[in-house]
């Protein structure tokens, strides 16, 4: 598994930097989908061992009720592997929240800092790098890839859920096409335990992808409103801004005038001098 992207956004105003790092949790799953009793192995890669120290375990028998997801028979393997999953949500909303909350620290707009003429000024004026735009163009960009990340990631779960059901219960456990190999047996499956295994299935991936939901609409929502109050920021300082090359353009322009009238004015004094001087010279005409 590669490393996470990591790096840091210096603040404008002098706090500290904001810090960025990604966090990859990865979860396999091998198991039988055709054994009335399933033999399945799950693995689990993260790149923070504190991470796997927050996750519940598969034997709490409490945790397994309280996420509303269930094993039956041969679909024993996947609902571990759901429940893995849906384990990872807690540290992966703090995550994301820690990411918002370092942005509010580092912007530190609040209403102390809006009647404070001098935190205005840091807010609105921008400096010959353009520290001030870059700093609010780098955060607009950090909300939109994160919105865009959160939002994946359900889909993402969508399409997995799909391809699970798709290969558990694509071939019947009866089948002689069945791999159940040499001396293993399994009961008849009839069409009411095979509904029921499905429906089970359905249940439990519907509990990890409405948990998964209710914990990223939150934070998508604070995104959005993170993404106004920066642009708000940003069309402050666009106005501020044009406001300073206006005033200087007609300062410019101001200069530019008094430099044209003063021009205008001693043009012509300089002419008649060289005028006065030629004809106060005699002329005289020789002929041969």
């Amino acid at each position: 598994m590669a490393g996470g992207i990591s790096g840091s956004i210096a603040s404008p105003y002098g706090s500290k930097p904001l810090e960025i790092k990604e966090y990859r949790y990865s979860v396999g799953l091998k198991t039988t989908c055709d054994l009335d009793l399933p033999v399945f192995n799950l693995i689990t890669i993260v790149e923070d061992r504190r991470i796997v120290e927050g996750l519940e375990s598969l034997g709490d028998e409490t945790m397994w009720q309280t996420t509303d997801i269930r094993p039956s028979t041969r679909t024993t393997g996947t609902a571990a592997f759901a429940f893995r999953i849906r384990s990872f949500f807690k540290s992966w909303e703090e995550e994301w929240s820690e990411l918002l909350n370092g942005i509010d620290k580092v912007l530190e707009v609040d209403l102390r800092n809006i009647l404070s003429e001098d935190r205005r000024q840091k807010m609105m004026v921008d400096d010959d790098g353009l520290k001030l735009s870059d700093f609010y163009f780098s955060i607009l960009q950090i909300l939109r890839i994160a919105a865009e990340w959160i939002q994946q990631s359900i889909e993402d779960l969508h399409k997995l859920v799909n391809e699970i059901e798709e290969a558990t219960f694509s071939v019947r456990a009866d089948e002689p096409s069945a791999n159940l190999g040499k001396g293993v047996t399994s009961l008849p499956e009839t069409s009411d335990a095979r509904e029921a295994m499905i429906e089970v299935s359905r249940q439990n991936w519907e509990s990890v992808i409405s948990h998964q939901k209710r914990l990223a609409n939150p934070l998508l929502s604070r995104i959005a409103k993170k993404q106004e109050e920066i642009k708000s920021l940003r069309d402050g300082l666009f106005s501020a801004t044009s406001v300073s090359e206006a005033a200087k353009s007609s300062q410019l322009n101001h200069y530019i005038l008094v430099f044209a009238v003063v021009t205008i004015f001693y043009l012509p004094l300089g002419f008649i001098s060289v005028r006065a001087n030629v004809s106060s010279s005699p002329y005289v005409l020789h002929t041969l």
